[in-house]
């Protein structure tokens, strides 16, 4: 049974079913940060070899987004009509390869294209994710599933930094993007052998059913489409999201360049040395950085975890509160590190 009444309590709890369905995205979607933060760890290494400023990485590091949010924006209404292992599969793999490209790449724009294909692929793992979790998990506790798959990107994310610092280190700056695909291919088989897509017993999917829309009620393509764009309240998220995320991958994107351009300033100030002591040091400075932004997902991940459970123990399993607060916070947090950032490393 998927479900277990207490009977003092009335209160259901997660079966090992849905356990293993949670654990399983948790590691599928975190995989996914192997193949698109690991870029931030490459940047320094792309600029010293080809000669690009900030501002044109800065276009190939948008590249991504602006194709994860169109392929967001499709894919949110193809994984109604799609197995979700499939377009995880695709996802995973195809991210691996196209990060594995990236490597042999030297000019701009063959950088911006295939980071862009990237960013696409990358766009297949959330939606989903969510699909599973809505055929497993009932509304009272989706929260806490979603807090729990969150901790997942977080670590990760904050992994990458660490493995794509070590391959830099040992590689030069196409380590960062050779290494970790083999990540995203071994979760990608993982996840082929583990993920059960939907429950097969009445009880649970009896738990989850005011979630899932009957068959005849549900709509097509055009005509969700239609039902999307003219929802005001799905406008207000996705800016929302939109400001929060431009936050976020500020930091994420260019946190490791910030503390490496301190690092060879540093290198820059001590004694001279040969050009290939000169590159050693470069990588070494690297993963130095990498690994000290390393600790950017900590926040992240005490954070998802709390969101999740406050959401549903004290709002009622409304996110829009919890959210609104922590919005809030960033910002104020984000004004702390500009000021912080100029005169201590630790404070940072």
């Amino acid at each position: 049974m998927s479900l277990i009444a207490s009977a003092e309590s009335g209160r259901q709890t997660a079966s090992p079913g849905e356990n293993q369905v949670i654990w399983t995205l948790w590691l599928t979607y975190g995989a996914f940060y192997f193949g698109r933060t690991n870029l931030a760890v490459a940047l320094p290494g792309i600029e010293e070899e080809f000669g690009y400023d900030k501002v044109q990485m800065g276009v190939v590091l948008l590249s991504l987004k602006v194709a994860y949010g169109v392929g967001q924006f499709l894919n949110g209404q193809l994984a109604e009509r799609f197995h979700p292992r499939i377009m995880l599969s695709l996802g995973l793999i195809g991210s691996a390869l196209l990060n594995i490209t990236f490597g042999f790449g030297t000019a701009l724009y063959f950088f911006l294209f295939v980071w862009a294909m990237n960013g696409y692929c990358q766009s297949l793992g959330w939606t989903p994710c969510v699909r599973v979790i809505g055929n497993w998990v009932p509304i009272a506790r989706r929260g806490r599933a979603m807090g729990i798959v969150g901790t997942g990107y977080q670590l990760t994310a904050g992994l990458t930094f660490v493995v794509a610092g070590v391959a830099v280190s040992a590689m030069g700056w196409r380590g960062a993007v050779w290494v970790p695909p083999a990540i995203l291919i071994a979760a990608a088989a993982i996840m082929i052998l583990f993920l059960k897509e939907k429950p097969d017993d009445t009880c649970n999917s009896a738990a989850v059913q005011s979630s899932q829309l009957p068959l005849e009620q549900r709509h097509s393509f055009l005509k969700n489409l239609t039902l999307t764009l003219s929802n005001p309240a799905l406008w207000l998220l996705a800016l929302s999201l939109g400001l929060l995320n431009a936050c976020r991958y500020g930091f994420i994107d260019w946190g490791v360049s910030h503390l490496f351009s301190i690092e060879k300033e540093r290198l820059a100030s001590g004694m001279s040395m040969s050009p290939l002591r000169t590159a050693e040091a470069l990588d070494s400075a690297v993963l130095s950085s990498a690994i000290k932004y390393a600790i950017l997902p900590v926040g992240g991940i005490l954070g998802s975890l709390w969101a999740g459970w406050a959401s549903d123990r004290y709002f009622g399993s409304r996110r829009a509160p919890v959210t609104c607060g922590l919005l809030v916070v960033l910002g104020i947090l984000t004004i702390a590190y500009d000021a912080v950032a100029r005169v201590s490393f630790v404070g940072t």
